[in-house]
């Protein structure tokens, strides 16, 4: 979006879709849904793009989109996104491989500094973007509201990666403090067992209000829902057991960032060093006790200070989506 509002003509190309289909989420941005890499790759061909980035791709298909972009004449720049990493570190060297196979005329982007740093070593022409925040999220401390009660929020998928099953032990005990408002808004993934079992747990008890969100699908409904979420929220909970399941730099983390909520997470990753030095990064084998701990003894006067120093790291970090689309067009007119 950022790089159309800037006049850019995009699309986002998705394969192994259940079904075909063409989203129109702006004059100037399509998404378009095809069945099988084939169909897909149609697409790339017929529209001769400046720019094409690979961003998953699925392992049968990573040697064909290969040979075929060698194939191709020399109109079309072919990048790539590296938007996850690898947990196994013995599995890192052929993400790097991948990244410099599927940039040998263009670029390879990262998203967080780890990815950047391991994949400048091999390809010099890996640049580190951090993901962007559309502009609305963004609030100044005099915009944040102040609630009556603390309102804690856990938003996000409901897999263990994310530390679910701690958090809703947390909010269970945190039910009877009368300072605190609970909820969980949750996505589920109806093909893994796990998922589904937390979901109906959810679904049948009455202590903390939940919300099912379907995410399958993107929609300008979804993207309002979350701002106007953590807009409310005081303190959002984003622990990580690991990234394997999100962008290595989650966008939810800088979401929650640019809405000045005080983030209760783990230091997974880059987690830490982009959200700062704070009492809210709580590493793992302590979290459930530190954060029942640090959340039964905060004050409102501790969140608004824990605001004040977010509003400080994100000038630091300068995330707005203008900025970072701007960057990425910077690097793609070189």
């Amino acid at each position: 979006m950022g790089l159309v509002n800037s006049g850019n003509e995009v699309d986002y190309i998705l394969y192994d879709s259940t079904t075909g289909g063409l989203i129109k989420v702006l004059p100037r941005l399509k998404m378009t849904y095809c069945r099988t890499f084939e169909e897909g790759f149609r697409q790339l061909l017929a529209r001769e793009y400046d720019h094409v980035f690979a961003v998953r791709l699925s392992r049968s298909h990573r040697l064909k989109y290969f040979f075929l972009t060698r194939k191709l004449g020399r109109q079309t720049r072919w990048h790539h996104l590296c938007l996850a990493w690898p947990e196994a570190i013995y599995k890192r060297p052929l993400a790097i491989l991948e990244g410099r196979l599927n940039s040998f005329r263009g670029y390879n982007i990262c998203v967080s500094p780890r990815q950047y740093w391991a994949n400048k070593k091999f390809n010099k022409k890996s640049y580190l973007v951090i993901p962007p925040v559309p502009e609305e999220y963004f609030l100044t401390p005099k915009e944040k509201r102040q609630n009556r009660k603390i309102k804690v929020t856990y938003l996000g998928n409901l897999t263990q990666d994310k530390c679910v099953d701690e958090v809703i032990s947390l909010f269970m005990a945190l039910v009877k403090d009368q300072r605190f408002h609970c909820s969980i808004y949750g996505t589920h993934d109806r093909h893994n067992p796990d998922s589904v079992k937390i979901h109906r747990l959810l679904q049948s008890q009455q202590d903390i209000p939940y919300f099912d969100v379907d995410l399958e699908n993107y929609s300008s409904e979804i993207d309002d829902l979350v701002k106007n979420v953590l807009h409310d929220t005081d303190v959002f909970f984003q622990p990580y057991r690991k990234l394997q399941n999100t962008l290595d730099l989650p966008l939810l983390l800088l979401e929650a960032m640019a809405s000045l909520c005080a983030v209760i997470t783990t230091p997974t990753g880059d987690v830490a060093d982009i959200y700062g030095e704070s009492k809210f990064v709580i590493p793992l084998p302590q979290f459930r006790r530190q954060a029942e701990n640090l959340l039964t003894q905060l004050s409102y006067e501790e969140i608004i200070a824990e605001r004040g120093r977010i509003y400080q790291r994100n000038q630091e970090l300068n995330f707005n989506q203008a900025r970072v689309a701007g960057r990425l067009a910077a690097i793609l007119a070189a």
